[in-house]
Formats: C-alpha cells, structure tokens, sequence
C-alpha cells in the first residue's frame, strides 16, 4: 500500500499517481447493442441481468395529487451497498484511506473513492471475480465511528440507497495494494474543490462523517469563514431560523404522489421508446438522458471485462446552495423535493439545483439567487461514474447576503443542523451532500 507523507505536496502527489495508474491501465469502452450481451436482456418489461442481481432499468409511474402523471425509466439497484471510509491516528495527525478507482463514466477515469466501495452483489462475488479488497476491516479492525443509510439519485434510481460507514482502524493498518493510499484528512478534505478529482462516493462518505475525528478534535477552527461556520456549527436549535422538528415536520407531511409510485413495461412509458442498446427518449419528450449499452475492460477492477446498460445525459447539471447571514450566523438554502426514485419519500436539496441534461432551467427565484450571489468556491465534479456516462454537475456554494423569508418548501438550516440531519440519513439528496462537502474546505 502506498502512504504518502508529505505535508503540503498532496495534490501534485494524488495527480503524479493519477498518471501513473492511467499509464499502466488497459482500459477501453465501447457501446455494443443490448442483443449483443450474453449476461443483460430485455425480459419481462425490464433489462436484467441473468444473474437476477446488480441492477435492472424498469419503467416506474406516478400520478401527483394535481392529476399529473409522472413516467420515467429508472436503475432499479435496490440492494444496500457500502461505503467505508478507513481512519487512523498517526504522527500526531489524522489520515483517511482513499482508493484510486477506474470508472467508465468517470472524468479522467481514476478519481478518489472511499477505502472501501461495494455494492452487494459485489461484495457476494456475483460477477465471479475477486472480492473487493479491504472488505475484512469492516469487522476485524476497527470500531464504528459513523453509519448511516443515504440516497442516491432519485431521478435515475429508483430505491437506491447505500451504507455510509467510517471506522476508526487500530494499529497501523497496513496491506498491499497500488491502488490505494493513506493521506492526511485535512489536506484531503482542502481538496474537495478540485474539478473531477474526488468521486461522489468519497464526498459523500466524508460529509456523513464524524467532523470531529476528521478535524483531530475542532472542526472549523480556523479564521474568516471557517470561524463563521464554527459559531453556526455551535448554535442551539432554538437560535436557527427554523427549529428542526418544524422542518421534518413538513418532511414528512409533504405528499406529491396519490399513491406510491409503481413500476411498470418499459415498453409501456410515454414519451420513451426502445433502440438497440437501450431506453430513450422520443423526440421533443424533453428528457434528460438516455440508456446506452457499453462493453468495458479495466485491469485494475475485480472482473477485468463486462458489459452493462448506463445512463448518458445530454449536458452539464448545477447545483448551488445559498449562503446567507441570519443574526452574524451562516445558514444554507435547500428546498424540499420529490423525486421519483424516492418511493414517496421528500428529501432535502440544495435551492438550486439543474440535473444533467434537463432542458428546464432554474426558475426565476434560483436564477435571481445566482445573479446576486456571490461565488464562494466552486467546482466541476463527476457523477456515479459507474453507472453515469460522463454525467458532471457544477457545484458551487453562493453568498446570497442576509437571510430572507423564502417561498414555501425552502429552509434555511444552520451548520448544527445540518449536521444532526445527515446523522439521521436519507434526509439529504445525494447532490446535497456533494455540494455540502465544499464546507470540508474549511474544517
């Protein structure tokens, strides 16, 4: 296992290695049409593996309270993955674990994931291939020090959610492997605003994190904005602009769907049809992406070759999030959303927020928060690159002033809220995670 040491060199050190595994990695990725695969086929109204495992793509629908019916094609991956992350104490300074991990829909191909990233059917070896390694120190080397259930996309998955783990590992933690490496927490976290170099796996495992054992002890403990965000992070509930129980209060009582949305044919959905590799879109539908069907070789994952279905989408999302002061106090913008994918359930998002490849812009209230907003930091990062093609957002965290009364659905929530709310889980979409962890800049 490589370590690094260093103390102010970790990027160009995580670039150089980058590089390296890139040099050496005999990767390719062609599309193949679906009929072509001898482990995926269109059966029963949906695309499945033969294994019955991974994922299938379904044709889901709902109808809204309004009488407005919602159909869409999804991933159905209902089985619970885990994401962990390794943590150690060592000369004094707290270090994390990272993998460097080939995907076929990532930016650059390698970008850094948690020390561990699996899937169920992976981790069951249904591929046939090697397990994934380090999956042992789950339960042989270290104690819990977070663990929670957070959703993935919900308007590409339908049900997906993963384990978000971190452990503290005793001892020194040492094995083999060029893919993976010990670096320093809080040079990492200062990362996070580098465009396509930190997968979503990885942000949204540190976000979901203990904060405290990240920053060795005092998170935010730093001057200017950090300092700000510490006095948020220490704000009673009662001082927020809204007390917590009001906020999943409305969580809970918002209902979008008459029922709870049900999967049918994919040959069924309006506005979708069929080619060779896969579900898309027919013309002027106005959907975001489409199905494709790709065959892929990678050395250095478990399985060297396979093919699988992946969603494509025709352009680059944007996710802000809101920044304003309420009494000398930072609080952060999200709106309550939807999705189909959710199964019933309302989550939080970031106030501004266009998926990948939707035609429909922000409307004008998220525009006029960006036009008089001023930009913090922003990023481009990749999406679920194993199983988005090349799908990126810009994240960005805006300065909108003072606080304001915003429209029905929007919440201003403090750092201390924030925080309890991703202890509890599958109350933050998963592109409010990414973009939350911009906030790790400053731990």
């Amino acid at each position: 296992m490589s370590e690094h040491s260093a103390h102010n060199d970790l990027l160009p050190w995580l670039s150089s290695r980058k590089r390296e595994l890139s040099k050496a990695e005999d990767f390719s990725l062609v599309y193949i049409p679906l009929e072509s695969s001898s482990h995926w086929a269109f059966h029963d109204g949906a695309i499945r593996h033969r294994s019955g495992r991974f994922f299938s793509v379904i044709g889901v629908r709902a109808e809204g309270q309004a009488g407005t019916v919602v159909e869409q094609a999804l991933m159905d991956q209902r089985e619970i993955g885990t994401l962990a992350l390794y943590l150690r104490q060592r000369h004094g300074r707290a270090e994390v674990l990272v993998q460097f991990k080939a995907e076929p829909g990532n930016v650059g191909l390698f970008q850094l994931a948690p020390s561990y990233q699996a899937t169920a059917s992976n981790t069951d070896r249904v591929h046939g291939g090697e397990s994934p390694p380090f999956g042992d120190w789950l339960t042989a080397h270290g104690a819990f020090a977070s663990d929670t259930l957070q959703s993935e996309q919900g308007t590409r998955f339908f049900g997906k959610r993963n384990r978000n783990v971190s452990l503290l590992i005793q001892g020194e933690g040492e094995a083999s492997s060029p893919y993976h490496a010990w670096v320093p927490i809080r040079q990492l976290c200062g990362l996070l605003s580098e465009n396509h170099l930190i997968n979503t796996d990885l942000r949204s495992t540190l976000i979901c994190a203990n904060w405290e054992m990240l920053a060795n002890g005092s998170p935010f403990a730093g001057q200017g904005f950090a300092q700000s965000l510490r006095a948020s992070y220490e704000l009673a509930d009662h001082q927020a602009l809204t007390p917590l129980d009001e906020v999943l209060r409305q969580l809970s009582s918002h209902q979008e769907w008459k029922d709870a949305p049900s999967i049918v044919s994919l040959s069924a959905l309006f506005g979708w049809g069929m080619d060779e590799e896969g579900p898309v879109p027919l013309n002027g539908s106005g959907r975001p992406f489409r199905f494709r069907h790709i065959q892929v070789q990678s050395a250095s994952r478990e399985v060297r070759a396979w093919d699988q279905p992946i969603v494509q989408s025709g352009g680059a999302g944007q996710v802000v999030l809101p920044v304003a002061m309420a009494a000398g106090v930072p609080h952060f913008l999200f709106k309550q959303v939807a999705e189909l994918g959710f199964e019933g359930r309302v989550e939080l998002t970031s106030a501004v927020l266009e998926e990948p490849g939707n035609p429909v812009k922000s409307d004008l209230f998220g525009q006029s928060l960006i036009a008089n907003g001023r930009t913090l930091v922003s990023c481009r990062q990749s999406e679920e690159g194993g199983r988005f093609l090349f799908d990126e957002n810009e994240y960005a965290l805006v300065d909108v002033g003072q606080a304001f009364t915003p429209p029905a659905g929007y919440h201003w929530l403090s750092v201390a809220q924030i925080y309890t709310l991703l202890q509890r889980g599958c109350i933050f979409t998963n592109e409010a995670r990414s973009v939350l962890s911009l906030l790790l800049k400053w731990l």
